[in-house]
């Protein structure tokens, strides 16, 4: 598949986000990209194409609002694979916006 396929699912992704069958199947193709289980340098390969840009990291997290089960599940399944193939996705949690909630401690 290779990393244009990467983008390609990725641009897939961003557009459509709202079609929930469409963003299940491909957080699960992402997923099995990043997974380490068959060839892990493949696995780490594709990790670390995906975590280099932050936005994408950024985009599954706007994917967790969603209210559907399974994508929001597969998007902690892809998530969880990312956190154990690399240590950039800590980084790109906190950079993100949306990553860490916001407490107003005034209230």
């Amino acid at each position: 598949m290779g990393t244009k396929g990467l983008n390609v699912l990725i641009k897939n992704l961003i557009k459509d986000k709202a079609d929930v069958e469409t963003t299940k199947a491909t957080l699960e193709t992402l997923n099995i990209l990043c997974s380490n289980e068959d060839d892990g340098d493949l696995g780490a390969m594709f990790t670390e194409i995906f975590t280099k840009d932050f936005s994408n990291v950024a985009l599954l997290l706007d994917v967790l609002e969603e209210t559907d089960f399974y994508s929001r599940y597969e998007t902690i399944q892809l998530l969880n694979t990312l956190l154990k193939n690399s240590n950039v996705l800590h980084d790109a949690v906190l950079a993100s916006p949306m990553g860490i909630s916001r407490y107003d401690y005034n209230l």
